[in-house]
């Protein structure tokens, strides 16, 4: 085993974590970072046994073997940087699953009082996700009443969305019939 594949498996000893732990972890704190430096550690294992494999088949006499071993490993390093590079530039440009926005939208739909859900979007800040919606209610109810219904969206949003630290609900009166372009 190479010296910095040792190193990696000391981390991990100190640390009690190995790769599918920290992708794990890294997905549930919603760190791609975390992800990326995961899918970077599971590449160090993969190259340090197929130099292993390498140094087998030079002693077995197989021509090829290392040739053959370097590409798999250029294929596996540039499959994890596509990977990796995917996740963390959907994330710089804010972007969010779709998943993300529908639950949004149906946790807010689901609070008593929101006839309409419009213009739900959410956005990454650092670790913490921040989402922006509009609501329609009935148009005969009270501004107190409103916001009370706001407030209701932005609490059930905060206790079912994961990871969502901010929740700007904005509420219309609902315009009965074909809804307006906004």
């Amino acid at each position: 085993m190479g010296f910095h594949a040792s190193c990696h498996r000391t981390d991990a000893w100190i640390f009690g974590l190995d790769e599918h732990e920290v992708i794990r972890v890294g997905r549930r704190i919603g760190s791609t970072a975390l992800v990326a430096d995961g899918l970077h550690a599971r590449t160090d294992g993969l190259t340090s046994l197929a130099v292993v494999g390498s140094a087998i088949g030079a002693i077995a006499g197989i021509d090829r073997a290392d040739a053959v071993l370097g590409l798999l490993i250029t294929l596996v390093i540039v499959s994890t940087l596509v990977q990796a590079a995917r996740s963390v530039l959907h994330r710089i440009l804010d972007g969010t699953e779709e998943t993300t926005i529908t639950l949004i939208e149906s946790v807010a739909a689901a609070v008593p009082g929101v006839e309409h859900v419009t213009d739900a979007k959410a956005r990454w800040t650092g670790h913490q996700l921040r989402a922006e919606l509009s609501i329609d209610v009935e148009p005969s109810m009270s501004v107190e009443a409103g916001h009370d219904i706001a407030e209701g969206v932005r609490g059930a949003l905060m206790r079912n969305v994961p990871q969502l630290s901010e929740a700007s609900v904005h509420v219309d009166p609902h315009e009965h019939g074909p809804h307006a372009m906004r």
